[in-house]
């Protein structure tokens, strides 16, 4: 099983008063519970507006490929949508955490460089009318090719910007801080 992606939000202003509240109450898990669902209410919200602030637009060659595949118009970062369902959170007595296990949403969480090393590939052609192979020949299907021919493509690196879905916007934050202010004062 990979590993948890999260993000952190620093606050130390909360820790503080979590601390001091921590020696009155055994068990904040009741809050710790709220907490976690505006958490994920927040990310739901990424997905939907596409970022908060908005994310980067997809490239045209990106769009160009989903739309060959069906999957455009859609969504930045939901595609088949496994992204957006695999959101879970979690809490305890004096913790709240929201995350995904997917391996690759660190490349859409932070941005980075995919480095796609050299590899071989079977191009797909159907022979031209005229019967003889070569010029006039079209790609094609691999189901509805007459013949493949092996090519090796070029090592590239693919530029991924950061695309922040486990972020919360000031105003989830702000709401945090109500909730806990208000359990604290009872």
């Amino acid at each position: 099983m990979a590993d948890l992606i999260s993000v952190r939000v620093d606050d130390r202003e909360m820790q503080r008063a979590f601390k001091r509240k921590l020696k009155e109450y055994d068990d904040l898990s009741p809050l710790m519970r709220r907490l976690s669902g505006v958490m994920a209410d927040s990310v739901e919200e990424n997905f939907e507006q596409e970022g908060r602030p908005r994310w980067t637009p997809l490239r045209p060659r990106t769009i160009k490929s989903r739309t060959k595949q069906g999957n455009w118009p859609g969504r930045i970062l939901q595609q088949r949508g496994r992204l957006a369902a695999s959101i879970i959170t979690d809490h305890s007595r004096d913790g709240a955490k929201i995350g995904t296990n997917l391996i690759y949403a660190g490349i859409h969480q932070f941005g980075g460089t995919i480095k796609q090393s050299a590899r071989m590939r079977i191009m797909h052609f159907t022979q031209a009318k005229s019967g003889k192979i070569g010029k006039g020949d079209r790609f094609s299907k691999a189901s509805k090719s007459t013949y493949g021919r092996r090519t090796m493509g070029k090592a590239r690196d693919i530029k991924m910007p950061a695309r922040p879905f486990l972020s919360f916007a000031d105003s989830d934050l702000k709401k945090m801080r109500r909730m806990a202010a208000e359990y604290v004062a009872g």
